[in-house]
């Protein structure tokens, strides 16, 4: 009896157009595994803590994006009838430009939102359905606003993050598995663009998120998604584009949805900052004896001056100027 041959399938993989993003947890082989002997499972109990908050992190990253997809689900019926008053308003017939409404939400419910997790690194995407392009472009914002909260919540425990978000081709082969173009671009972008903790942003989206803006406003359709999505992209000294992760959008959101106050946001920030500023300077510290060390510095001195940006200067330190290391200390 021949055997089968598992390299042949009848499945089709259609090549499509996703949005996505990579991101990598810094310093995980030097931090949270130094210490672990691959060897035995038996490790410290302040080991299995710090194991236990960044996995927990991860988590919650994970949950909040499973919860987008379920949103894009529940909305697919409210978008619908929002696009057919809108048609209708413009002259237009919904019949001639749409499909059914129940074969719409039909539609809607087999768009996944994909989840590649693999050691310190996370990939998610979001297909660009020709029916839901719109709707994707949409729940962008609530994505990226998820994102910042993880960066936030993850810097205030020494937990930095690098990444990038771009848009392109690529297939899935299964259930949260994607190839294509566009992993390998955004990997790209974060290893050998982004450089030091930020999660920079393609010209590709940026472009898209101005496109759309500009078509929302010369249709005067609905924009707050995407005007939320597009303030949240932020032009860097070196000119890349990045996730304005402490925007007054974030603020607001984590204001709105997670109960903070301004006041109780103050002591978010100056924790933040100072953990930053403590990252820094023990890179610093020995940077005239490695030049490893310097390198590093220089990057997280970059995100200090970004912090600076965003952090009133109220409840942090000044960023050093002419001799870091004399203001530094």
């Amino acid at each position: 009896m021949n055997e089968p041959d598992v390299l042949t399938s009848t499945n089709s993989f259609p090549v499509k157009q996703y949005y996505v993003c990579y991101v990598d947890i810094l310093g995980i082989k030097d931090n949270l595994l130094n210490g672990i002997n691959p060897k035995s499972s038996k490790i410290s109990p302040e080991k299995q803590k710090e194991i236990n908050d960044i996995s927990r992190r991860i988590n919650d990253l994970l949950d909040s994006f499973s919860k987008i997809s379920k949103d894009f689900s529940c909305k697919a019926g409210i978008f619908y009838d929002a696009s057919v008053e809108d048609l209708k308003a413009k002259g237009y017939s919904p019949t001639k430009l749409l499909p059914g409404r129940e074969e719409f939400i039909a539609l809607a419910s087999k768009v996944r939102f994909g989840i590649q997790q693999f050691s310190d690194s996370t990939l998610l995407y979001i297909p660009l359905e020709r029916e839901f392009e719109y709707m994707a472009d949409e729940m962008i914002a609530t994505w990226l606003v998820f994102l910042s909260n993880w960066m936030i919540a993850g810097m205030c425990k020494g937990y930095f993050f690098r990444g990038a978000i771009t848009i392109g081709t690529a297939w899935e082969i299964r259930n949260n598995c994607l190839f294509g173009p566009v992993v390998s671009e955004a990997y790209e972008l974060e290893s050998k663009v982004a450089k030091y903790p930020r999660i920079v942003i393609s010209a590709s989206v940026a472009d898209r998120f101005n496109l759309r803006l500009k078509m929302a406003h010369e249709h005067d359709v609905k924009i707050e998604d995407i005007l939320t999505a597009f303030r949240l992209v932020y032009k860097d000294n070196d000119g890349v584009c990045m996730l304005d992760f402490l925007s007054d959008v974030v603020k607001d959101c984590l204001r709105v949805y997670n109960k903070i106050e301004k006041e109780d946001l103050e002591p978010v920030m100056k924790l933040l900052f100072d953990t930053v500023r403590l990252e820094y300077s023990k890179f610093f510290t020995h940077a005239e004896k490695n030049p490893k060390f310097s390198e590093l510095a220089d990057k997280y001195y970059n995100l200090l001056q970004y912090l600076c940006m965003r952090i009133p200067e109220s409840v942090r330190k000044d960023l050093p100027t002419d001799n870091p290391k004399t203001n530094w200390h």
